[in-house]
């Protein structure tokens, strides 16, 4: 009787296992891993990158090159981002998956008429959305920057816009911003939003091959009232990297009387935003201490001084370069009427009675005599040809 209780009890339990019968196969699921979004005529127009990684691990398998067929672009376009995703859902051939999506490029055309919020309020009620999508702009580059394939044979799923805090260990010129980080700023008090700015170059993938790859040279600025900025390019950006809380690694270069005179490598930065009021005006003093290792120099110039005044001499320049290089910033960004270094929240964050004193339209009112700024730079490493550290 016992065997016949545990045979019955036995099946049971077999039965409320969960089977694989309503799994899919990978060769059944196409996985939206791009995506560019731009507004023209009344229309949002999308464009959308699949892959199908059923068939790059078929590729592998065959030895053959990489996910050869396995990228698809679909465009389309509607009234609303959904109407545009439905459009191309009835020409789709298998289903489309949208947990996977790594980076969406968002057009100037579209942030200036309909703003980022349509974006975001689409992706954040969405079920399958993860908060670390990556996001990019680019004007009139959405077509091509969708398109782009990796140069190495790696995975698509592994490009520069997929996947670029790979990079940014290495080189923080370029900040990083996901969906979360849009949505704290869109949500918080005198917060200004700096979005990456893509560009397309031609790289030679070897000797007789040539190829675009996408990459980053500026910053996006948009505010939390809806409105586009402006946009800031290669040494306009410079400054925010030594303000950026996410700072990793930069290469900076020294001038000296408008010759390259040799670069550090700062790898490590702290900075201290202390808001204070002088003449009924809010002015923020600005710290910043970094550390690095020296990494080229003009060594027609070391030969005709000592090693201990080369190194203070050195690090005399990379304190006035970084100087240079925020307050280029600052002012290029003051013309567009953006705080970029987000100082109105600062004082939001630490004296919320003088904000709420001296706050006009949600921020604070700025202009070149807010910053008061001191950088502070010490060589680490520079042992070769005699020099050594600096002393602070």
């Amino acid at each position: 009787m016992g065997r016949y209780v545990l045979f019955i009890f036995v099946m049971i339990i077999t039965l409320m296992l969960s089977g694989c019968y309503d799994s899919r196969s990978p060769e059944r699921v196409a996985y939206v891993h791009g995506m560019a979004i731009d507004y023209k005529d009344g229309e949002y127009t999308l464009y959308l990158q699949l892959i199908n990684f059923g068939s790059i691990a078929k590729s592998e398998a065959s030895g053959g090159r990489q996910g050869e067929s396995s990228q698809i672009i679909k465009i389309s376009s509607g009234k609303n981002i959904s109407d545009a995703i439905l459009k191309i859902l009835l020409t789709a051939q298998e289903e489309l998956y949208f947990g996977n999506l790594s980076f969406i490029i968002l057009g100037d055309q579209l942030l200036k008429e309909k703003g980022i919020e349509p974006v975001i309020d689409l992706w954040s009620r969405y079920p399958e959305t993860r908060y670390k999508i990556y996001f990019y702009t680019g004007d009139n580059l959405l077509k091509q920057a969708i398109t782009i394939k990796p140069i190495l044979e790696v995975s698509k799923s592994l490009n520069r816009l997929a996947d670029p805090e790979n990079i940014f260990h290495q080189s923080s010129t370029i900040p990083i911003r996901t969906l979360r980080d849009i949505i704290i700023g869109i949500n918080e008090p005198g917060h200004t939003i700096v979005i990456p700015n893509i560009f397309i170059q031609k790289d030679l993938k070897d000797l007789t091959e040539e190829s675009r790859v996408a990459g980053a040279n500026g910053v996006t600025l948009y505010n939390r009232h809806k409105q586009l900025l402006g946009t800031l390019i290669d040494e306009d950006m410079y400054g925010y990297r030594w303000m950026d809380k996410d700072f990793a690694r930069a290469i900076l270069t020294l001038t000296k009387e408008d010759e390259v005179f040799g670069a550090v490598t700062i790898n490590e930065k702290k900075v201290k935003v202390k808001p204070v009021i002088v003449n009924n005006k809010p002015r923020f003093h600005v710290q910043i201490n970094a550390a690095g290792s020296l990494t080229e120099v003009n060594n027609d110039y070391l030969g005709k001084i000592e090693a201990k005044q080369a190194v203070e001499e050195i690090k005399d320049m990379a304190e006035e370069q970084i100087k240079k290089e925020v307050m280029r910033t600052y002012r290029q960004a003051l013309q567009l009427d953006a705080d970029i270094y987000r100082l109105s929240e600062v004082l939001y964050r630490k004296d919320l009675s003088s904000w709420k004193q001296y706050e006009e339209n949600g921020g604070i009112p700025l202009d070149e005599q807010s910053i008061n700024l001191d950088v502070k730079v010490r060589i680490q490493n520079a042992w070769k040809g005699g020099l050594r550290r600096s002393v602070k």
